[in-house]
């Protein structure tokens, strides 16, 4: 994913936007995730990520929004001072 903006970047559009590119490789950062996430699964049967939620509503301390079809919260751990 990135943002043009102007003719400076190379684009034809004046006004700024993004673009996403697929591309047939998956980022090794990724595939570590998708790994260890099956590793849980494998090793305990639960989905990794469904017992994140599950841990993070309980403690309730890093939800920022819990609505019927979406939660968002700050993982334990962050990477960056804004990771939701």
């Amino acid at each position: 994913m990135f943002k043009n903006s102007g003719a400076a970047s190379g684009t034809t559009i004046e006004h700024p936007h993004s673009q996403v590119v697929g591309i047939p490789v998956t980022p090794m950062h990724i595939r570590s995730r998708i790994e260890n996430a099956v590793r849980v699964f494998d090793d305990t049967g639960e989905c990794l990520i469904c017992r994140i939620i599950r841990d993070e509503l309980n403690e309730g301390t890093r939800i920022v929004m819990d609505t019927k079809h979406f939660i968002a919260f700050v993982p334990y751990a962050a990477l960056s001072p804004f990771h939701i």
